[in-house]
């Protein structure tokens, strides 16, 4: 999996909403001039557009209150390549529909959100590079992106850590522009803000970042910038801290499919180190192991010393990562 924290392009084959559920109490009268943005001018899909016509069965002018649970259909949004690969799709409505992704999620719906969401597709031939997420040049828009090419090769189970995981990108940036401005340098204020707000991202910022700054002969702070490295601090954040998140979201799309693991939780726990055990470049090339990895590595031999290299925790989860990499693909049958 290769995570990058550069920029990304929005395809030019056209976007279409996609959705998420509110709950509200119109009047028919609204629902109308929803219907009529939505479907007449906006666009959006046939089963959304079902779902609108369906509830639309009362007398436009009827001022009564119609107690329905209404889909809104707001900012988010999916490229039609996107769109056009049906079973990914499936696999994604199902973990936003999870209750710890969910709440992620609703962060981008607002109507004037700190940023926009937008599903694309990318095609790399090293397919194990599943997934990047960036913002565009005007870091109003996270772009979540999946590798077309992965698709005839992981299982479900990988993409469905791989969204997790690129939603929890995603996540993170939305929390930094919160506060900063430019996330290629951070001041000195800024800094302090992330301190204050989300201390977390503020300790992996400035920890894998490289701050520059200039004193006058009394020690005051004349400048102060910070310029992160956004693929690091991220892949050493979630590895130490997101874990537990993208085990429950396996758990949770496996539990919707009736599906259950031999040794599960060893399975679970191995696969939410994928693309958190090393960091990659935006080729999806290796960059170095995340210290979460290696601290849990070298724990390992110290605690396994006495039993042979090739079984100890570390290599059992990297072989049951090599097996749902090196799958069948994806299949929603």
């Amino acid at each position: 999996m290769n995570d990058n924290a550069s920029s990304s392009e929005t395809e030019e084959s056209g976007l279409t909403p996609s959705y998420n559920v509110a709950s509200y109490n119109f009047t028919a009268q609204q629902y109308w001039d929803i219907y009529s943005y939505l479907v007449v001018e906006g666009g959006c899909s046939e089963e959304a557009k079902d779902f609108i016509e369906e509830i639309l069965n009362s007398d436009p002018d009827d001022n009564d209150i119609v107690d329905y649970e209404l889909e809104i259909f707001v900012e988010i949004t999916e490229t039609v390549a996107f769109q056009e690969q049906t079973c990914l799709k499936a696999i994604k409505d199902d973990i936003v529909a999870t209750e710890k992704i969910s709440k992620l999620i609703k962060k981008f719906e607002p109507t004037s959100p700190v940023l926009h969401l937008e599903w694309g597709m990318f095609s790399n031939t090293n397919w194990g590079n599943t997934g990047n997420t960036g913002l565009n040049a005007n870091q109003d828009t996270a772009f979540i992106n999946l590798n077309s090419q992965s698709l005839t090769h992981v299982s479900n189970i990988v993409m469905v850590q791989t969204i997790a995981h690129e939603i929890i990108h995603a996540e993170l940036y939305r929390k930094l522009k919160e506060l900063v401005d430019d996330y290629h340098i951070i001041s000195l204020e800024e800094y302090t803000e992330l301190q204050d707000n989300f201390l977390g991202i503020a300790d992996f910022t400035l920890r894998y970042g490289n701050r520059e700054y200039t004193q006058n002969i009394m020690g005051d702070i004349i400048s102060w910038g910070l310029y992160p490295d956004l693929t690091l601090a991220h892949h050493n954040q979630m590895a130490a801290f997101y874990r537990d998140t993208l085990i429950d979201v396996m758990k949770a799309y496996d539990l919707s499919k009736g599906t259950t693991r031999p040794n599960a939780e060893e399975f679970y726990e191995a696969l939410s180190w994928s693309g958190l055990r090393i960091t990659s470049d935006e080729n999806g090339e290796i960059s170095q192991f995340t210290d979460a990895w290696k601290n849990f590595k070298n724990q390992v031999d110290i605690d396994e010393a006495d039993i042979p290299e090739a079984l100890r925790t570390y290599n059992r989860y990297i072989n049951i990562i090599i097996n749902e990499y090196d799958n069948n693909g994806i299949n929603c049958n």
